[in-house]
Protein backbone atom coordinates (compact mmCIF):
# COMPACT_ATOMS: atom_id res chain seq x y z
CA UNK A 1 0.00 0.00 0.00
CA UNK A 2 1.36 3.39 -1.00
CA UNK A 3 0.56 6.35 1.21
CA UNK A 4 1.76 9.82 0.32
CA UNK A 5 1.16 12.27 3.12
CA UNK A 6 2.15 15.89 3.83
CA UNK A 7 1.59 16.87 7.46
CA UNK A 8 1.86 20.63 6.88
CA UNK A 9 -1.14 20.60 4.54
CA UNK A 10 -3.24 17.91 6.19
CA UNK A 11 -6.45 19.91 6.03
CA UNK A 12 -6.07 20.40 2.27
CA UNK A 13 -5.34 16.78 1.35
CA UNK A 14 -7.75 14.92 -0.90
CA UNK A 15 -7.64 11.10 -0.68
CA UNK A 16 -7.76 9.43 -4.07
CA UNK A 17 -8.68 5.79 -4.41
CA UNK A 18 -7.26 3.85 -7.34
CA UNK A 19 -7.83 0.09 -7.08
CA UNK A 20 -6.50 -0.94 -3.66
CA UNK A 21 -4.17 2.06 -3.36
CA UNK A 22 -5.09 5.05 -1.21
CA UNK A 23 -3.00 8.02 -2.34
CA UNK A 24 -3.09 11.42 -0.65
CA UNK A 25 -2.30 14.25 -2.99
CA UNK A 26 0.68 16.27 -1.80
CA UNK A 27 2.51 19.21 -3.37
CA UNK A 28 4.53 18.18 -6.41
CA UNK A 29 7.44 20.17 -4.96
CA UNK A 30 7.73 17.64 -2.12
CA UNK A 31 7.75 14.79 -4.63
CA UNK A 32 10.65 16.39 -6.46
CA UNK A 33 12.64 17.01 -3.27
CA UNK A 34 12.50 13.26 -2.65
CA UNK A 35 13.61 12.62 -6.24
CA UNK A 36 16.50 15.08 -5.82
CA UNK A 37 17.73 13.22 -2.75
CA UNK A 38 17.45 9.82 -4.43
CA UNK A 39 19.15 10.92 -7.65
CA UNK A 40 21.80 13.00 -5.90
CA UNK A 41 22.95 9.98 -3.90
CA UNK A 42 22.65 7.83 -7.00
CA UNK A 43 25.67 9.40 -8.72
CA UNK A 44 28.06 8.31 -5.96
CA UNK A 45 26.46 4.90 -5.35
CA UNK A 46 26.23 3.93 -9.02
CA UNK A 47 29.72 5.22 -9.80
CA UNK A 48 31.05 2.85 -7.15
CA UNK A 49 29.00 -0.10 -8.43
CA UNK A 50 30.14 0.43 -12.03
CA UNK A 51 33.73 -0.14 -10.93
CA UNK A 52 32.80 -3.83 -10.73
CA UNK A 53 29.65 -4.43 -12.80
CA UNK A 54 29.95 -3.74 -16.57
CA UNK A 55 27.47 -1.10 -17.84
CA UNK A 56 25.55 -3.43 -20.24
CA UNK A 57 24.95 -5.95 -17.45
CA UNK A 58 24.13 -3.23 -14.93
CA UNK A 59 21.48 -1.52 -17.05
CA UNK A 60 19.94 -4.85 -18.16
CA UNK A 61 19.64 -6.20 -14.61
CA UNK A 62 18.40 -2.86 -13.35
CA UNK A 63 15.55 -2.55 -15.81
CA UNK A 64 14.63 -6.23 -15.85
CA UNK A 65 14.15 -6.18 -12.08
CA UNK A 66 12.43 -2.80 -12.32
CA UNK A 67 9.98 -4.15 -14.88
CA UNK A 68 8.97 -7.10 -12.68
CA UNK A 69 8.52 -4.82 -9.66
CA UNK A 70 6.39 -2.33 -11.60
CA UNK A 71 4.27 -5.10 -13.12
CA UNK A 72 3.68 -6.46 -9.61
CA UNK A 73 2.62 -3.00 -8.40
CA UNK A 74 0.35 -2.57 -11.43
CA UNK A 75 -1.17 -6.02 -10.81
CA UNK A 76 -1.81 -5.18 -7.17
CA UNK A 77 -3.43 -1.89 -8.08
CA UNK A 78 -5.47 -2.70 -11.17
CA UNK A 79 -5.90 -6.47 -11.10
CA UNK A 80 -5.13 -8.73 -14.09
CA UNK A 81 -2.53 -7.27 -16.44
CA UNK A 82 -3.08 -6.93 -20.18
CA UNK A 83 -1.05 -5.20 -22.83
CA UNK A 84 -2.12 -1.59 -23.39
CA UNK A 85 -4.65 -1.31 -26.21
CA UNK A 86 -4.72 2.46 -26.24
CA UNK A 87 -1.75 4.80 -26.63
CA UNK A 88 0.63 1.84 -26.99
CA UNK A 89 2.60 3.61 -29.70
CA UNK A 90 3.23 6.58 -27.42
CA UNK A 91 4.18 4.27 -24.53
CA UNK A 92 6.65 2.36 -26.70
CA UNK A 93 8.22 5.59 -27.96
CA UNK A 94 8.47 7.05 -24.45
CA UNK A 95 9.96 3.80 -23.19
CA UNK A 96 12.65 3.77 -25.86
CA UNK A 97 13.56 7.44 -25.35
CA UNK A 98 13.21 7.80 -21.58
CA UNK A 99 14.48 4.39 -20.54
CA UNK A 100 16.50 2.49 -23.15
CA UNK A 101 18.26 5.47 -24.75
CA UNK A 102 18.55 7.70 -21.69
CA UNK A 103 19.72 5.02 -19.26
CA UNK A 104 22.17 3.39 -21.65
CA UNK A 105 23.91 6.66 -22.43
CA UNK A 106 23.76 7.78 -18.80
CA UNK A 107 25.39 4.63 -17.39
CA UNK A 108 28.08 4.46 -20.09
CA UNK A 109 28.72 8.18 -19.65
CA UNK A 110 29.03 7.81 -15.87
CA UNK A 111 31.48 4.96 -16.47
CA UNK A 112 33.83 7.15 -18.50
CA UNK A 113 33.46 10.58 -16.94
CA UNK A 114 33.34 11.81 -13.35
CA UNK A 115 30.17 12.03 -11.27
CA UNK A 116 30.71 15.80 -11.00
CA UNK A 117 30.92 16.28 -14.75
CA UNK A 118 27.96 13.99 -15.31
CA UNK A 119 25.75 15.85 -12.86
CA UNK A 120 26.77 19.20 -14.40
CA UNK A 121 25.71 18.09 -17.88
CA UNK A 122 22.47 16.52 -16.67
CA UNK A 123 21.64 19.78 -14.93
CA UNK A 124 21.33 21.49 -18.31
CA UNK A 125 18.07 19.53 -18.72
CA UNK A 126 15.77 22.35 -17.48
CA UNK A 127 17.27 24.73 -20.04
CA UNK A 128 16.67 22.20 -22.84
CA UNK A 129 13.14 21.35 -21.63
CA UNK A 130 12.21 25.03 -21.48
CA UNK A 131 13.68 25.80 -24.90
CA UNK A 132 12.25 22.75 -26.68
CA UNK A 133 8.92 23.05 -24.85
CA UNK A 134 8.52 26.67 -25.93
CA UNK A 135 9.66 25.78 -29.45
CA UNK A 136 7.11 22.96 -29.73
CA UNK A 137 4.31 24.87 -28.01
CA UNK A 138 4.14 22.47 -25.03
CA UNK A 139 5.37 24.78 -22.27
CA UNK A 140 5.01 28.50 -21.57
CA UNK A 141 8.31 30.26 -20.95
CA UNK A 142 7.71 33.25 -18.66
CA UNK A 143 10.48 35.72 -17.92
CA UNK A 144 10.58 34.77 -14.24
CA UNK A 145 10.93 31.08 -15.04
CA UNK A 146 13.70 31.79 -17.55
CA UNK A 147 15.56 33.77 -14.88
CA UNK A 148 15.07 30.90 -12.43
CA UNK A 149 16.57 28.45 -14.89
CA UNK A 150 19.55 30.71 -15.49
CA UNK A 151 20.01 31.28 -11.76
CA UNK A 152 19.87 27.56 -11.01
CA UNK A 153 22.37 26.68 -13.70
CA UNK A 154 24.71 29.41 -12.41
CA UNK A 155 24.50 27.89 -8.96
CA UNK A 156 25.39 24.49 -10.43
CA UNK A 157 28.46 25.96 -12.12
CA UNK A 158 29.63 27.56 -8.87
CA UNK A 159 29.27 24.23 -7.05
CA UNK A 160 31.06 22.12 -9.65
CA UNK A 161 33.66 24.19 -11.48
CA UNK A 162 36.04 24.70 -8.52
CA UNK A 163 36.24 20.92 -8.22
CA UNK A 164 39.34 19.15 -9.43
CA UNK A 165 37.21 17.47 -12.05
CA UNK A 166 36.55 20.63 -14.04
CA UNK A 167 34.96 20.98 -17.44
CA UNK A 168 38.36 21.29 -19.15
CA UNK A 169 39.42 17.88 -17.81
CA UNK A 170 36.31 16.02 -18.93
CA UNK A 171 36.59 12.71 -20.66
CA UNK A 172 35.20 13.64 -24.06
CA UNK A 173 33.54 10.31 -24.81
CA UNK A 174 31.76 10.19 -21.47
CA UNK A 175 30.71 13.81 -21.78
CA UNK A 176 29.14 13.25 -25.19
CA UNK A 177 27.19 10.29 -23.82
CA UNK A 178 25.96 12.45 -20.95
CA UNK A 179 24.84 15.13 -23.40
CA UNK A 180 22.92 12.47 -25.32
CA UNK A 181 21.27 11.19 -22.14
CA UNK A 182 20.33 14.74 -21.13
CA UNK A 183 18.66 15.35 -24.50
CA UNK A 184 16.81 12.03 -24.25
CA UNK A 185 15.43 12.86 -20.81
CA UNK A 186 14.34 16.32 -21.92
CA UNK A 187 12.42 14.84 -24.87
CA UNK A 188 10.92 12.15 -22.63
CA UNK A 189 9.72 14.77 -20.15
CA UNK A 190 8.02 16.79 -22.89
CA UNK A 191 6.59 13.60 -24.35
CA UNK A 192 4.96 12.74 -21.03
CA UNK A 193 3.51 16.23 -20.90
CA UNK A 194 2.05 16.05 -24.41
CA UNK A 195 0.96 12.42 -24.78
CA UNK A 196 0.41 11.10 -21.25
CA UNK A 197 -1.46 13.88 -19.43
CA UNK A 198 -4.24 12.29 -17.39
CA UNK A 199 -2.75 8.79 -17.67
CA UNK A 200 -2.36 6.87 -14.42
CA UNK A 201 1.28 7.45 -13.29
CA UNK A 202 1.82 3.80 -12.27
CA UNK A 203 0.41 2.58 -15.58
CA UNK A 204 2.59 5.07 -17.48
CA UNK A 205 5.74 4.23 -15.51
CA UNK A 206 5.21 0.48 -15.76
CA UNK A 207 4.75 0.23 -19.49
CA UNK A 208 7.44 2.72 -20.44
CA UNK A 209 9.91 0.75 -18.28
CA UNK A 210 8.74 -2.59 -19.72
CA UNK A 211 9.06 -1.44 -23.35
CA UNK A 212 12.44 0.14 -22.61
CA UNK A 213 13.59 -3.10 -20.96
CA UNK A 214 12.67 -5.18 -24.00
CA UNK A 215 14.96 -3.01 -26.10
CA UNK A 216 17.79 -3.26 -23.54
CA UNK A 217 17.50 -7.06 -23.34
CA UNK A 218 17.70 -7.37 -27.12
CA UNK A 219 20.95 -5.38 -27.28
CA UNK A 220 22.56 -6.33 -23.96
CA UNK A 221 21.17 -9.79 -23.21
CA UNK A 222 24.47 -11.59 -23.79
CA UNK A 223 26.09 -9.68 -20.94
CA UNK A 224 24.12 -11.86 -18.50
CA UNK A 225 25.92 -14.98 -19.73
CA UNK A 226 29.32 -13.30 -19.73
CA UNK A 227 29.08 -11.96 -16.16
CA UNK A 228 31.52 -13.04 -13.44
CA UNK A 229 28.93 -13.21 -10.69
CA UNK A 230 31.21 -14.40 -7.88
CA UNK A 231 33.51 -11.39 -8.22
CA UNK A 232 30.94 -8.71 -7.43
CA UNK A 233 31.06 -7.35 -3.87
CA UNK A 234 28.21 -6.47 -1.52
CA UNK A 235 28.75 -2.77 -2.30
CA UNK A 236 28.22 -3.45 -6.01
CA UNK A 237 25.01 -5.41 -5.37
CA UNK A 238 23.80 -2.68 -3.00
CA UNK A 239 24.42 -0.08 -5.69
CA UNK A 240 22.39 -2.11 -8.16
CA UNK A 241 19.52 -2.56 -5.67
CA UNK A 242 19.49 1.14 -4.80
CA UNK A 243 19.45 2.11 -8.47
CA UNK A 244 16.42 -0.15 -9.02
CA UNK A 245 14.25 0.71 -6.03
CA UNK A 246 15.31 4.27 -5.22
CA UNK A 247 16.42 6.03 -8.37
CA UNK A 248 14.28 4.03 -10.81
CA UNK A 249 10.96 2.86 -9.33
CA UNK A 250 10.25 5.51 -6.70
CA UNK A 251 11.84 8.39 -8.62
CA UNK A 252 10.14 7.61 -11.94
CA UNK A 253 6.73 7.40 -10.27
CA UNK A 254 7.17 10.73 -8.52
CA UNK A 255 8.69 12.35 -11.62
CA UNK A 256 5.80 11.33 -13.87
CA UNK A 257 3.20 12.49 -11.32
CA UNK A 258 4.95 15.85 -11.01
CA UNK A 259 5.20 16.36 -14.80
CA UNK A 260 1.50 15.59 -15.20
CA UNK A 261 0.50 17.99 -12.42
CA UNK A 262 2.77 21.04 -12.86
CA UNK A 263 4.52 20.56 -16.21
CA UNK A 264 7.99 19.67 -17.42
CA UNK A 265 9.79 22.97 -16.86
CA UNK A 266 8.81 23.39 -13.22
CA UNK A 267 9.58 19.72 -12.55
CA UNK A 268 13.03 19.80 -14.15
CA UNK A 269 14.05 22.96 -12.29
CA UNK A 270 14.71 20.71 -9.30
CA UNK A 271 17.48 18.91 -11.18
CA UNK A 272 19.66 21.93 -10.39
CA UNK A 273 19.66 20.83 -6.75
CA UNK A 274 21.15 17.39 -7.48
CA UNK A 275 24.84 18.48 -7.54
CA UNK A 276 24.43 19.96 -4.07
CA UNK A 277 23.19 16.61 -2.78
CA UNK A 278 25.99 14.88 -4.68
CA UNK A 279 28.56 17.18 -3.05
CA UNK A 280 27.20 16.46 0.42
CA UNK A 281 27.13 12.71 -0.19
CA UNK A 282 30.69 12.85 -1.53
CA UNK A 283 31.70 14.72 1.63
CA UNK A 284 30.19 11.98 3.81
CA UNK A 285 31.28 8.99 1.74
CA UNK A 286 34.59 10.19 0.32
CA UNK A 287 35.68 12.85 2.82
CA UNK A 288 35.61 15.70 0.30
CA UNK A 289 35.51 19.17 1.89
CA UNK A 290 32.51 21.49 1.52
CA UNK A 291 33.82 24.87 0.39
CA UNK A 292 32.43 28.38 0.12
CA UNK A 293 31.64 27.57 -3.52
CA UNK A 294 29.25 24.83 -2.42
CA UNK A 295 27.53 27.17 0.02
CA UNK A 296 27.19 30.02 -2.50
CA UNK A 297 26.01 27.68 -5.24
CA UNK A 298 23.51 26.09 -2.87
CA UNK A 299 22.01 29.49 -2.02
CA UNK A 300 21.57 30.34 -5.72
CA UNK A 301 20.00 26.95 -6.40
CA UNK A 302 17.59 27.38 -3.48
CA UNK A 303 16.43 30.79 -4.68
CA UNK A 304 16.08 29.53 -8.26
CA UNK A 305 13.65 26.88 -7.04
CA UNK A 306 11.68 29.43 -5.02
CA UNK A 307 11.49 31.76 -8.03
CA UNK A 308 10.28 28.91 -10.24
CA UNK A 309 7.58 28.06 -7.70
CA UNK A 310 6.29 31.63 -7.79
CA UNK A 311 6.29 32.03 -11.56
CA UNK A 312 5.55 28.55 -12.99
Amino acid sequence: MLLFYHFANYNRLMPLRTGRFFVYSIPADLWMIIVVLLWGLNFVIMKNALLEIPPPLFVTLRFSAGSFLMLAILRYQHGPISLPKRDYKQLILLGLIGNAAYQSMFIWGLKYTSAANGSLIINATPIVVGFLGALWGIERMRLGLALALLLGFTGVLIVLLPNRSSVSAMNFQGDLLMVGSMLSWAIYTLGVRRYATGMDPIYLTTWTIVFGTLCLVIFNGMSVFEAQWSLYSFAAWFGLAYSIIGSLIISYLLWNMSVQRVGGVRTTIYISMIPLVAALSAWVALGEAITVYHLLGGILIFFSVRLAQRTA
